[in-house]
């Protein structure tokens, strides 16, 4: 009689719950969503047991969830912190003026493209604002022994203004803000970025890919946080930044400071820098940079250049620099010195030039990609794979901007063909 009521107080596993660990596992696997919450409500203990689940190697953060909180609670875990490698944010990023709308507010309609409201409409969730709280986020990557890669990039959705989100440039609006609202604009600075990067430098198992997009190295101080920052960029082996031309504009010191953060990229293998020169602005606000002029990276393999306007002088010497490990170089709607742009002048090389350097002198390149608008102080033309001989045709017969097919260059970069003649169109007259 004891022994039977002894029995009863002793909780009883279900046939399911007495499966072998593998083998319960096996079966989550195969359960649809709904099904796998049903399962792990079961009991306590199966609940412990699929606990490994609900992490995999790959954590990928919408821009309409909160994802710092997401994160945490994986990582507070140790089976699901022990299967995260590769962790990618994406945040919303509110506009802090008018100047930075998507659309120019001078031209005939102002109004955001006609897929924006559709878009909304059919997914309204994607379109609130999700601050990215970075202080908790910090916290959950620390917590990750098996940390490989980081992806963190803002985009400019929803299509928002601070005068839209009820906010204007006095501190009594961003006071009374949204906390959400206010939260957003704080992180859209890139003060925050500099706490961030320096904890994780000082806490975070060294990482193999880091991406950032965009990098607002200008509100980091050179003597004093760069540094700390650079010990993040130790174990790097690939590399993804995008630098806004504003920020550009604001600290010219920018590109400098890049440079001290790559000296320290010691075993860097893969490097692809959008510099976002905002081709599209005011003339005079455009300007040709130094690029990298200090700047060797012993293993450089891979080399990406995005939305750039550096002096061709400094790309030639950089790519003569790297002539021994490139193998992959890809070049997209890169301009030199040109009409409009401080600092242009003849005395900078032409395309022609930079692309025989390539062909001469990177002996290892065995893949080239160039797309995009390209130009320079005297000519310009635009690559497009895939181009045909009408496009080139009509282009040449309106005197608008050529369009031609880069197949033929790009076999030449990588010393499969002859040095095609290229039709520049001029722009630009001694």
């Amino acid at each position: 009689m004891d022994d039977d009521l002894y029995a009863a107080d002793v909780p009883q596993l279900s046939p399911l719950s007495r499966l072998p660990h593998e083998l319960l596992l096996l079966v989550a696997r195969q359960l649809a969503l709904a099904d796998f919450c049903a399962l792990r409500l079961a009991s306590q203990h199966i609940s412990s047991m699929l606990r490994v689940l609900l992490a995999g190697a790959d954590f990928v953060g919408e821009p309409w969830r909160d994802n710092a909180a997401r994160l945490d609670a994986l990582a507070g875990w140790p089976e699901c912190a022990q299967q995260i490698r590769r962790v990618r944010i994406q945040s919303h990023a509110v506009y802090e003026d008018e100047e930075q709308m998507a659309w120019d507010e001078d031209c005939a309609d102002p109004e955001p493209p006609v897929w924006e409201p559709r878009a909304a409409a059919a997914n309204p969730a994607a379109h609130r604002l999700a601050p990215l709280r970075a202080d908790l986020l910090t916290e959950a990557l620390c917590r990750l022994p098996r940390l490989e890669e980081l992806s963190l990039t803002w985009e400019r959705r929803p299509f928002k203004s601070r005068q839209e989100t009820g906010v204007r440039d006095d501190d009594d609006d961003l006071a009374n803000a949204d906390p959400d609202v206010a939260r957003q604009l704080q992180y859209t600075t890139g003060a925050w970025q500099v706490e961030m990067l320096v904890d994780l430098a000082a806490d975070l198992p060294p990482l193999r890919a880091l991406r950032m997009a965009p990098l607002a190295l200008e509100a980091m101080d050179q003597a004093r946080y760069l540094p700390l920052i650079a010990n993040l960029f130790n174990s790097l082996v690939r590399l993804d930044l995008q630098l806004s031309a504003r920020a550009q504009r604001t600290d010219p010191a920018v590109l400098s400071k890049l440079e001290d953060l790559l000296a320290a990229a010691w075993v860097l293998q893969t490097l692809r820098l959008d510099l976002d020169d905002d081709g599209g602005g005011p003339d005079e606000l455009r300007r040709v940079v130094d690029f990298l002029p200090r700047t060797t990276i012993p293993h450089l393999r891979e080399l990406t250049l995005v939305s750039a306007a550096p002096k061709l002088r400094d790309l030639d010497t950089f790519l003569r620099r790297h002539a021994c490990t490139l193998q992959s170089l890809t070049l997209e709607h890169v301009r030199g010195a040109g009409p409009g742009h401080v600092g242009h002048g003849p005395g900078q090389p032409l395309w022609d030039d930079i692309f025989q350097t390539i062909g001469q002198h990177l002996t290892e390149l065995t893949s080239a990609k160039v797309r995009g608008h390209m130009s320079d102080h005297r000519y310009a033309v635009t690559f497009q794979h895939g181009a045909g001989e009408k496009e080139e045709e009509a282009g040449n017969e309106n005197g608008k901007m050529k369009t031609i097919d880069p197949a033929p260059l790009e076999r030449y970069l990588t010393r499969q063909g002859e040095f095609p003649t290229l039709p520049w169109i001029e722009h630009f007259l001694d």
